[in-house]
């Protein structure tokens, strides 16, 4: 057997050892035939002609044909057992490569398969905000359900501190050592001179065949601590060295032999040393934290401790156990602050999918509880601003993350959440980006495609709405590249072409069809789609997706795109429909007086143009040009059908003019002081 047929025989054996797990993407299979993700990729590439994510797909789809023939099994068996998230999409890749059903392919019994080593045969947007709705519950749990995947590069020194190792003779022990490590942690993240990776990145190591070089590159650390511990009665055993990664050699190791009744003395003494090895100062005020006792009865560190442990499981059931110990350690030491903040963190997560927030009195409690325990204590800050979040509080919400970071300036978590905030409902794009990009610094967890996707996807529509064109195209293509069936990256892709390089709308709207066929029952993209007909002056045919659009939401009561309301009206009103056109007038109205963002003027400009009112539109617009901040998409107004009667008007050009020019300046501005912060 040749070279080339052994690796792809490997490769093709380890995706069917995984077959029935979805998540087994491209990171999993580098990780389980320990090649990085590039080499893979280039291998799979030059062998067999696919991208990585076709050749597991084909994989998948070649046992999903064998099972046809050979067992009873209905098509949603196979499809859920061969790693497909849902029948539908099954069905659909099944007759992209076979040209036929699965039923049609069971019905005639065939016996010849296709091997997957063979390729398969297969304007105006001034007010796009993608997939508002589903990418801001994306952002929400990302730090939980969703990580990203490369470092970027950075300023100042960076360290991994690896899962510790449980020598304990007692393997339920692993809690406490996993604490120990987390503590240890915890205390470097403090320290603002060091980039520490979150503990979500390093968790996939534990049991990883990895050499620390090849750790430290995977991460883009400087240093690795790696540690292993010992509890037996009241005695702990640790042992941590620190690892040098650019020579790889060791800079310091010690062995500490304490009582239990020492483990925090412990846990700050080598967090210090750590940070006196590599050569960072530590503030005073850091310094007093880390050294802070946060409980004396070791009972209820003990049942928090077991309650952390559990919350790695998102899943309802871990969270109540965790919150049963949580509330344990409290009953044992009602002055402990953190388990009441891990009470109130649980309950929003319990509660993130839900219309009725079930447990929001008792989130509200146990968060204020632990802020007036510890009002420096960064998950007291975040459990207070996740309460927020959820009574639509965004500007109280953004106090306490932005307090929380003050505390924890290394908080992937706390970063995200502000992330979400600065892009949705108060928005400010240097922002919005600066927290996506440190979000992604922070947290380079190697998880499921589809989340490695996602997170790429916000990070591109974070340089996207900061007029960083080049960037926002990179991340999209690498978003796809994870997932090549992500709906809102392939719209964003094209709306980036046709932005920054100038595809005709005919051939957006050509590609958006092709989106729109795969899954007709999506609202954004039949959104999308009118509007790339409205951008093209084709009123007719944005009328007809706008018709389909609206009904559809009227259908299943649904209040989502209500910034669209007046492109709706202006459409109706061209192709003379001029109750419909006044209905989605009037409804625009209140949308914007509902509206408490700072694009409200311009709302407003908008509005006023679309009646006819001239001088009052550009009063707004003027109104609206002297913000220090507003989205890259905005400059596209001069092509909007609504701002087509003002486009010669010198008032206009003099108000867009300054706007494209403040955006230029503010724009060098962004790209220095990413530059500064090593986030370029």
């Amino acid at each position: 057997m040749s070279s080339k047929e052994e690796i792809i025989e490997q490769l093709t054996r380890l995706v069917e050892e995984n077959l029935d797990n979805e998540r087994f993407g491209v990171e999993e299979l580098s990780a389980a035939y320990s090649m990085s993700r590039s080499t893979l990729l280039r291998t799979v590439k030059k062998h067999t002609g696919l991208s990585a994510n076709e050749f597991i797909k084909d994989v998948r789809l070649e046992r999903s044909r064998l099972m046809l023939s050979e067992t009873e099994k209905t098509i949603s068996e196979i499809s859920y057992e061969t790693g497909f998230s849902s029948p539908s999409y099954f069905i659909k890749c099944y007759k992209a490569k076979y040209g036929e059903s699965p039923g049609g392919s069971r019905q005639s019994d065939q016996s010849v398969l296709q091997s997957p080593m063979q390729p398969s045969n297969r304007l105006s947007l001034s007010r796009i905000l993608i997939g508002a709705g589903s990418l801001v519950l994306i952002a929400a749990v990302i730090y939980w359900f969703a990580r990203p995947a490369k470092p970027l590069q950075h300023s100042g020194k960076s360290i991994a501190v690896l899962p510790f190792k449980n020598e304990s003779a007692d393997s339920t022990n692993v809690y406490f050592v996993n604490g120990i490590m987390e503590s240890i942690l915890n205390n470097l993240q403090k320290i603002e001179d060091i980039r520490v990776i979150s503990r979500n990145s390093v968790e996939k190591y534990r049991n990883m065949k990895r050499s620390t070089p090849e750790i430290a590159l995977d991460l883009g650390v400087d240093y690795i601590l790696e540690g292993s511990g010992q509890k037996l009665g009241d005695d702990i055993l640790l042992t941590v060295q620190l690892i040098d990664a650019s020579e790889d050699k060791h800079l310091w190791s010690d062995q500490y032999n304490r009582t239990l009744s020492d483990v925090f003395a412990l846990q700050a003494e080598v967090s210090k040393k750590i940070a006196a090895e590599i050569k960072v100062v530590i503030d005073p005020d850091v310094n007093n934290q880390i050294e802070a006792v946060p409980t004396d009865n070791l009972l209820s560190y003990d049942a928090f401790l077991r309650g952390i442990e559990l919350t790695k499981d998102k899943s309802e059931t871990s969270l109540d156990s965790a919150v049963k110990y949580f509330k344990k350690a409290i009953a044992l030491d009602g002055q402990f602050a953190d388990p009441y903040a891990y009470v109130a963190i649980c309950y929003y997560y319990k509660d993130i999918f839900k219309t009725e927030k079930e447990n929001l009195d008792e989130m509200g409690f146990y968060a204020d509880k632990a802020l007036l325990l510890n009002n420096e204590l960064p998950e007291s800050l975040i459990a207070k601003g996740l309460y927020y979040m959820f009574l639509n509080k965004y500007e109280d919400a953004k106090v306490y993350f932005e307090k929380a970071l003050e505390y924890n300036p290394n908080s992937a978590w706390t970063h995200n959440f502000l992330s979400e905030i600065y892009h949705r409902y108060l928005p400010d794009t240097e922002k919005y980006l600066i927290h996506a990009l440190l979000t992604l610094q922070l947290d380079l967890t190697q998880t499921d495609s589809m989340d490695l996707s996602i997170t790429h996807l916000i990070l591109s529509n974070a340089f996207a709405q900061s007029g960083m064109m080049d960037k926002a195209k990179r991340h999209v293509e690498i978003s796809l590249d994870y997932d090549p069936e992500n709906t809102y990256s392939r719209y964003l892709n094209i709306f980036i072409d046709v932005v920054h390089y100038d595809e005709k709308l005919d051939q957006a709207i050509s590609r958006m069809k092709v989106i729109y066929n795969d899954d007709t029952t999506r609202l954004d993209v039949l959104k999308e789609l009118a509007v790339l007909y409205y951008g093209n002056r084709d009123y007719e045919a944005a009328n007809h997706y706008f018709t389909k659009f609206t009904r559809t939401k009227k259908l299943y009561g649904l209040n989502i795109f209500p910034d669209e309301d007046l492109t709706i009206a202006f459409v109706a009103r061209e192709v003379g429909d001029t109750a419909r056109a006044r209905i989605y007038r009037s409804a625009f109205d209140g949308f914007v007086n509902e509206n408490n963002t700072s694009y409200k003027s311009f709302l407003k400009s908008m509005a006023f143009l679309y009646d006819g009112k001239t001088d009052e539109g550009l009063d707004q617009l003027e109104e609206f040009s002297k913000l220090d901040d507003y989205m890259y998409w905005l400059l596209l107004i001069d092509d909007d059908p609504i701002f087509s009667e003002v486009r010669e008007d010198p008032r206009f050009v003099s108000i867009f003019e300054k706007m494209k020019g403040d955006f230029a300046i503010r724009k060098e501005k962004r790209i220095l002081k990413l530059k500064e912060r090593g986030l370029w």
